[in-house]
C-alpha cells in the first residue's frame, strides 16, 4: 500500500511538472495571426491582455512610471514606446507578437542597458520586408562589359593593324552576345559572407594591315571566363565584395578576309583581383533582383600574334562589368 501511494504521488508530481512546463512553453510562444484573430480584440494591447497577460508585466508594473520604461515595444524594428503605445493599434494584417528579453533588447539598441523586455509586433507587409536574408543564394544574369575590347583593338590599331580596310572595307564581326554571369553566396554572420562568381563573355577582334588595294587580314575570336572569390559586407540592401580572381582565355585566330584560313587555337590563364558593388531588391525572401557594378583586374596576358610582324592582342588590365541578375535564396 505504501508503495502504491508513493507511485501515485510520483505520477501526480510528474503530471504537475509536465503541466507547468507546457504552460511555460505556451507563455513564451509567439502570438500568431490565427490566434490573435480568434479573440476578436479591439487593439494589439487587448490581444496580449487576453492571450499572454504576463507579458505586459515583463518589465514591471506597466502603470508605474518608474518601471514603464523597462519594457519597449517595436513595430517592424522601430521603437514606438512603452506597452501603452499598443492601445488603439490595429490588429488588421497582424502577423505576430513576440516577447524578448534583455539580450534581444541590446541587439536592437546597444544603449538599452536598463530594458528588461521587448515586445516585437510585426504586420504582414513588415514581416516580409524585415525578414532576415536567406543564408545561401544562387544568381543568374546578363550584363555589359567595358574597357577590354577597346584595349584589345587599340593594341592592334596603334601598330597599324586597322579594324577595316580603307579601300575595300571589311565587314565587322557579328555583334557579341552579352556577358553571362553565374554566382553563389553564403552569409556567415549578419550581412557578411563569402561568394563566388563566373562571368563568361565572347567577342572578336579583327585587324588588317593595308598593302595597296589588298592587305593581310586576321580575325581573333576569343572567350573569357572571369572567375572570382570574394568576401562581402554591407547592409541588407547594398553590399561590397572583394577578393582574388582568375581569367581563363580561349581563342581561335585565322587569316584571310573570311577569317577562316589556317585557323589556330590556344589558351591562356591570368591571375588578378575582383571588386563588386551590389544592390539587392528586395533584401529578404526567396527571390530578388541584383544590380552589380564590378571590376576585374588581370595581369598582362595576350592572344599571340598570327603574323610575325603583327602585334599580339593585349587582354590584361582592368575590365568593368555591369550585370543584372535574378537571385534565388534558400
Amino acid at each position: 500500500m505504501r508503495f502504491a501511494a508513493l507511485f501515485r504521488a510520483a505520477l501526480a508530481a510528474a503530471f504537475l511538472l509536465a503541466t507547468a512546463s507546457q504552460a511555460a512553453a505556451q507563455n513564451q510562444r509567439p502570438i500568431r495571426r490565427a490566434e490573435a484573430a480568434a479573440v476578436r480584440a479591439a487593439d494589439v494591447y487587448e490581444v496580449i491582455q487576453r492571450l499572454r497577460p504576463e507579458w505586459l508585466w515583463a518589465g514591471g508594473n506597466p502603470d508605474d512610471p518608474a518601471t514603464a520604461t523597462r519594457m519597449r515595444v517595436y513595430v517592424g524594428g522601430r521603437n514606438i514606446g512603452s506597452v501603452h503605445a499598443m492601445r488603439g493599434m490595429t490588429t488588421t494584417n497582424l502577423h505576430s507578437i513576440t516577447l524578448g528579453g534583455p539580450a534581444r533588447a541590446r541587439a536592437l539598441d546597444a544603449r538599452a542597458i536598463d530594458v528588461d523586455a521587448v515586445l516585437l509586433v510585426q504586420y504582414e507587409d513588415l514581416a516580409v520586408s524585415n525578414a532576415p536574408p536567406k543564408r545561401f543564394q544562387i544568381t543568374l544574369g546578363i550584363g555589359q562589359r567595358a574597357l577590354l575590347e577597346d584595349r584589345a583593338e587599340a593594341s592592334q590599331r596603334d601598330e597599324g593593324w586597322l579594324g577595316y580596310h580603307p579601300t575595300v572595307g571589311w565587314a565587322y564581326p557579328t555583334k557579341a552576345p552579352p556577358p553571362l554571369a553565374v554566382g553563389a553566396s553564403m552569409r556567415l554572420r549578419g550581412n557578411m559572407g563569402v561568394g563566388a562568381n563566373v562571368i563568361r563573355t565572347s567577342n572578336s577582334v579583327r585587324g588588317v594591315l593595308p598593302i595597296g588595294d589588298l592587305g593581310r587580314y586576321v580575325t581573333n575570336d576569343y572567350t573569357t571566363f572571369d572567375i572570382s572569390a570574394t568576401a562581402f559586407a554591407g547592409t541588407r540592401f547594398v553590399r561590397v565584395g572583394a577578393g582574388p580572381a582568375v581569367r581563363l582565355l580561349d581563342y581561335t585566330h585565322a587569316a584571310g578576309a573570311c577569317g577562316c584560313n589556317e585557323p589556330r587555337e590556344g589558351s591562356a590563364t591570368a591571375l588578378g583581383a575582383a571588386g563588386d558593388l551590389t544592390f539587392i531588391v528586395p533584401p529578404s525572401g526567396p527571390l530578388n533582383m541584383q544590380l552589380s557594378l564590378g571590376g576585374r583586374w588581370f595581369a598582362p596576358h595576350e592572344i599571340p600574334a598570327y603574323y610575325d610582324d603583327q602585334p599580339p592582342v593585349e587582354m590584361g588590365g582592368l575590365t568593368l562589368y555591369t550585370t543584372l541578375s535574378f537571385g534565388v535564396g534558400f
